[in-house]
């Protein structure tokens, strides 16, 4: 879990225009870029600086393959 940081952004593979927070879905995979820190809550919180949609969900959002 996490949050994108005021000034992270989120993009589709190969892009560079910014993307709105409603872009993501369940069942995405995605790459994630943090800033390094990560709460030792259960589960593990981090804050991130960019997200990068790599493949477009499909199904239940399980993250299955």
């Amino acid at each position: 879990m996490g949050h994108v940081e005021p000034d992270g952004k989120i993009v589709e593979s190969g892009g560079k225009e910014p993307l709105a927070f409603d872009k993501l879905a369940a069942g995405q995979q995605v790459k994630a870029w943090s800033t390094g820190m990560m709460l030792q809550s259960y589960p593990g919180q981090a804050s991130v600086m960019k997200i990068e949609i790599v493949r477009e969900g499909k199904g239940n959002g399980s993250g299955s393959r």
